[in-house]
């Protein structure tokens, strides 16, 4: 369970770099602004989607159902 945190906490931080990177290289201009917030919100949203995605992975609500003639035939 340690191994799904850590894998976790280095794609939050890769999200981290890839919104601080759109805040940072905004070109200059009127819409300055609004570009550095769509960064920020771009990045978050991709970050909380792959969140959701890892995380119903980890422990999924449906699981297989295996028969009891499939077991006995082996």
């Amino acid at each position: 369970m340690v191994a799904g945190g850590i894998v976790i906490l280095i794609f939050t931080i890769v999200f981290l770099v890839l919104g601080g990177a759109g805040f940072f290289f905004a070109p200059k201009g009127p819409n300055r602004g609004l570009v550095q917030t769509m960064s920020i919100l771009t990045a978050f949203c991709m970050w909380i989607f792959w969140l959701c995605t890892f995380m119903s992975q980890m422990n999924p609500l449906i699981a297989p159902i295996i028969k009891t003639e499939d077991i006995a035939k082996n």
